[in-house]
This record gives structure tokens, sequence and C-alpha cells, in this order.
């Protein structure tokens, strides 16, 4: 079975030569194959981050519909908060996630469970705790602590901030 030897076999270059499969698969190793299930179906360990990955875009999808989302949704513009904007420049939102699941970007729950973190992070470190964004984060990284507890049977990772 030459199926588990080569992972380019059967996967050839549109010229019909496999050297321009492997070219093309070198530059692609980059950035982590987690959920491309035609590279990890094979493997138990693979399929199950495939099921995973999916169940996480289930959560993320359930946890951007909670009425405490608001904050973090999308990232702030610097025409909305230009202070937070300077202080976080490269904060995530839950758009953004949903766009790394949606490219295959985590390798990991504990990876995406990270991400979760730090787009409630900077809300929380930079509005005072009487603030309409910290009281909604704080309830949504409650809200996403259960939802990884319900999905996953544990945090995977997910600690709350504070």
């Amino acid at each position: 079975d030459d199926e588990d030897e080569d992972e380019g076999d059967g996967e050839e270059g549109e010229n019909g030569s496999d050297s321009e499969y492997k070219q093309e698969s070198s530059e692609v190793e980059e950035e982590p194959i987690a959920a491309d299930t035609h590279h990890v179906s094979s493997s138990s360990r693979g399929g199950r981050i495939v099921k995973e990955l999916q169940q996480c875009e289930q959560l993320l999808k359930r946890v951007r519909k909670s009425e405490n989302a608001w904050p973090v949704l999308t990232k702030t513009l610097e025409k909305e908060d230009a202070d937070f904007v300077e202080t976080y420049p490269d904060h995530l939102s839950l758009d953004c996630l949903l766009r790394r699941l949606d490219l295959r970007q985590y390798a990991s729950v504990e990876q995406f469970a990270k991400d979760m973190r730090e787009v409630l992070r900077p809300q929380m470190e930079y509005y005072d705790e009487a603030s309409e964004e910290y009281q909604a984060c704080d309830a949504l990284q409650q809200e996403i602590k259960n939802s990884f507890s319900e999905t996953f049977g544990n945090a995977c990772g997910f600690t709350l901030i504070n």
C-alpha cells in the first residue's frame, strides 16, 4: 500500500509532474494544516482534530450570537476608539477567529482557546470594570468557558481573565 509512504503520491501538478506538487506543498507547510481532511482524515488524530475544529466553529458561531459579544464581534476601528486601537493595534475579534478557522490556521483546540482569550484580554485590560465593554466581556468569558466545557468536557486551556 503506497498511499502512506508519500503524501505526494497521486497529487500531481497541472502538467502531470510530481515535482510541481512538492514545490507547492513546501510553500504551504509554513501554515499549519489543521482541518484539511484530504491530508489528515486517514489518521485517527487528524480525524479527531478535524471534528474538534468543526466544534470550535459551532462554538464560535454560538458565542457570536450572545448579547454580550458586541464589544468583540469586529475589530475596533480607529474612528470608534483611537486610543484603544493605538494601545492594542493588533487586537483580535470574533470575526478574526472565524476567518482563521475558515483558513484552517488552527492545529488544535488549545490554539483556538488561546486566541479566544486574546479576543477578550485587550478589552478587559483597557476598559474600566464599571464600563459596559468590560461587563459584557466579563460575562462573555464565562459563557465561553462554559461552552468549552460543554463541548469538549473541559475548558481546553481557556482560562478566565482576572
